[in-house]
């Protein structure tokens, strides 16, 4: 789950690149249930949005769990 903090963040800057998304990306919950029976098209574009955020955080924090570190 990503905290409130982050996907409010996330939303500011993607909707100041020129995308239309809420205030707050939605939560893990609302963004599968946005995926599977969306409302709206905006909610089908949020949930994708929160989920490939989701993704592509995960992949790199993986990244820089596994890169070392140069010797300084």
């Amino acid at each position: 789950m990503l905290p409130e903090r982050l996907r409010t963040e996330a939303a500011q800057r993607l909707n100041a690149a020129g995308m239309e998304l809420p205030d707050v990306l939605p939560g893990n919950s609302d963004a599968l249930r946005g995926i599977h029976l969306p409302e709206s098209e905006a909610d089908l574009t949020a949930a994708q949005t929160r989920l490939v955020f989701q993704e592509l955080l995960v992949m790199q924090l993986a990244l820089a769990i596994e890169t070392p570190v140069a010797d300084q």
